[in-house]
C-alpha cells in the first residue's frame, strides 16, 4: 500500500494501523510522516522537490509556454525511511 489519498492518510493512526499492526500486515507510506506514525517504511517523496518542479512549470507558463507543452515532472530519487520498531 502506498498512501497518497488524504482521507486514508488521515485515518492511518486511528483506524488503519491498529488493525494492520495487530494482524502483522506491513503498511508502506508515501512519505516520512507516515513512517513516523507507524507505517513500516517509505520510498518518500520530497515535497520541496515537488514544489520546485511546480515552480519551474509555473515560470514556463508565465514565460509563454503552453501548459500542454510542459512534460510531466517525475521525482526519480526517493528517500527511503524505515520504522525499526514496526519492522521488528
Amino acid at each position: 500500500m502506498n498512501l497518497l489519498d488524504n482521507t486514508i492518510v488521515g485515518k492511518l493512526e486511528t483506524n488503519i494501523l491498529p488493525i494492520t499492526n495487530e494482524k502483522k500486515i506491513p503498511i508502506f507510506g508515501s512519505e516520512i510522516e507516515q513512517v513516523k506514525i507507524g507505517c513500516a517504511a517509505s520510498a518518500s517523496i520530497d515535497y520541496i522537490d515537488v514544489g520546485k518542479a511546480a515552480g519551474k512549470a509555473a515560470a514556463s507558463i508565465l514565460n509563454g509556454t503552453k501548459a500542454s507543452e510542459i512534460p510531466v515532472a517525475t521525482i526519480t530519487n526517493p528517500t527511503n525511511y524505515y520504522n525499526a520498531k514496526v519492522c521488528e
